[in-house]
């Protein structure tokens, strides 16, 4: 309308001035346009951004996932905890849209695919080594259930697989076949040793695949010799009769609640945190443990035994409080400790070959050294030990370990 006014030809002048007047304020008081922004992203990139974003998410989670079960399968971890509400609520609090996997998703769908990449991982590292060896052991189980387990190292050894025998019986023949199809998986002329205990039925299998493959070289385990060392020297009648005492004392403090309290607060005060150990058939070089944790609550055992509150059998308490009885715990465990020592050390993972030979030449001088001192045993028993350790020695030592031996670059000059 005023812009009609303005332009309108029977408008009269002044008053056309008044509305340009009006028309020329109004404009000056206007807020000027504002730019377009080109950068402002649409609706459609928008939602490309969200639906990328939730994607990455996605895959972050998963991987996550993954991490998590291999971790809780390798420790050995029980399914459970993904389930317990600290857990769940931990990793919520390490991401908020993350969802812990249930216990049965990670039994079946993970644990399949995390054994898949395990082994195909393995597989691989495996065909690219050149040379080999392969270990074998079995026994049965709670169940009764014959098992035998194969273990390659490349030196670091790699668990390969478990083999439920079920009816068979161990046979040097079965073991051969089983043993040759292990080797035939990742190439039998990589294969350099076979290893296993030195029970017949496995040395003879050994022997058949040696005939078969001239190059490989049958072995006995050295730990599983030395523990063989060890039950010679506890057969010993002396430390035998001695062993029956130590197992006694701790069975009787053992089985009691209140001597056990009594045990582990006197000890506390004697500075030793040590329990009470019982020897173990299944854990090699469990008698000079057993045998160091007597010795370590020593104190606080002869505190109780004077005590007049605390009530012990008589023929306890007489071994407890004679010296003759410690005494001989001391020699027992001086001859033990290089066998036992030496058990630790050649089972590890770690290769050793090279240091076999100086073991169990270590050992033979330990020993005899020893021996010289030892004034509990009778010559008959000291010269029964000192034939029991050039035994087992000449068992375990092969010119493999003679080789290795003067080939060790430490051994030179």
């Amino acid at each position: 309308m005023l812009q009609h006014l303005i332009t309108c030809l029977k408008t009269p002048k002044s008053l056309k001035d008044s509305m340009k007047t009006i028309k020329d304020s109004s404009s000056k008081t206007e807020k000027p346009e504002l730019p377009i922004n080109n950068s402002l992203p649409s609706a459609s990139s928008s939602a490309n951004s969200t639906m990328n974003t939730e994607f990455q998410e996605s895959n972050d989670h998963d991987d996550i996932k993954i991490k998590l079960a291999r971790a809780i399968f390798v420790t050995g971890t029980p399914l459970s905890m993904v389930q317990h509400p600290l857990w769940i609520q931990f990793f919520e609090k390490l991401q908020l849209n993350f969802k812990i996997p249930s216990s049965k998703t990670v039994a079946t769908k993970y644990l399949d695919k995390i054994y898949r990449e395990m082994r195909l991982e393995l597989n691989e590292e495996l065909n690219s080594c050149t040379y080999l060896h392969l270990q074998c052991d079995g026994w049965s189980n709670i169940r009764n259930e014959g098992i035998i387990n194969f273990l390659i190292s490349k030196p670091r050894p790699a668990y390969i697989k478990s083999l439920y025998t079920e009816s068979n019986r161990h046979t040097s023949e079965y073991l051969c076949q089983e043993i040759e199809k292990v080797m035939q998986a990742y190439g039998e002329n990589k294969f350099l040793v076979l290893i296993g205990d030195n029970a017949r039925n496995i040395q003879k299998a050994f022997q058949l695949i040696k005939l078969k493959y001239p190059h490989v070289v049958p072995l006995g385990c050295c730990a599983h010799v030395l523990n063989l060392l060890c039950q010679d020297i506890i057969k010993v009648q002396e430390i035998t009769l001695f062993i029956m005492q130590v197992i006694t004392i701790i069975k009787y403090f053992k089985k009691s609640q209140r001597l056990t309290s009594l045990l582990r607060k006197f000890s506390q005060g004697q500075d030793s945190t040590q329990t009470l150990k019982l020897p173990c058939v299944t854990r090699w070089g469990s008698h000079i443990t057993s045998l160091k944790s007597l010795k370590a609550n020593r104190s606080a055992l002869q505190i109780l035994a004077v005590r007049e509150d605390v009530e012990i059998a008589r023929d306890i308490k007489d071994l407890i409080l004679s010296d003759d009885f410690w005494t001989k715990t001391g020699e027992c465990i001086s001859i033990l400790e290089p066998v036992t020592e030496s058990i630790f050390y050649l089972e590890s993972d770690q290769n050793r070959i090279y240091r076999t030979y100086i073991t169990f030449k270590d050992i033979q001088a330990k020993i005899r050294f020893t021996l010289t001192d030892i004034s509990t045993l009778s010559e008959e028993s000291k010269q029964q030990i000192l034939t029991s350790v050039s035994s087992r020695c000449n068992m375990a030592i092969r010119p493999i370990h003679l080789a290795a031996y003067m080939l060790d670059p430490t051994t030179q000059g």
